[in-house]
């Protein structure tokens, strides 16, 4: 078995409901798993699963997260992004078998959620 990872960054606003709106560069990785390797020898190009990646970061990046709609609740929290994420790589149509391991997304530093299913 193989495990891929890549990682990106956003920037954008958000806030539970006890806080005031504040900014972050999250920080997001992306783990997939495979048995087989394909063409080239590898699991999945980098370069691919980071163009994925960054197709659904895109929405995010710059906004003001409360405005979006994507949040069940409401409430743009890290899980809650990071739940996003990884259900909008659920629907990404890969040319080989994958799975979707899991999303880790930091909003700082020493503060990170991972979300799986």
């Amino acid at each position: 078995m193989y495990e891929i990872a890549v990682v990106d960054k956003f920037v954008g606003m958000h806030a539970l409901p006890d806080e005031a709106p504040h900014r972050h560069e999250f920080k997001v990785e992306v783990v997939v798993l495979g048995e087989r390797l394909g063409e080239g020898n590898i699991l999945v190009d980098f370069r691919e699963l980071k163009a994925s990646l960054r197709a659904v970061l895109a929405p995010l990046e710059g906004k003001n997260l409360l405005e979006l709609p994507f949040w069940e609740g409401g409430v743009p929290s890290t899980e809650a992004i990071a739940r996003f994420v990884y259900r909008g790589l659920e629907r990404c149509a890969w040319d080989r078998p994958l799975t979707l391991s899991r999303v880790t997304v930091w909003e700082s530093e020493g503060a990170r959620v991972s979300y799986y299913e």
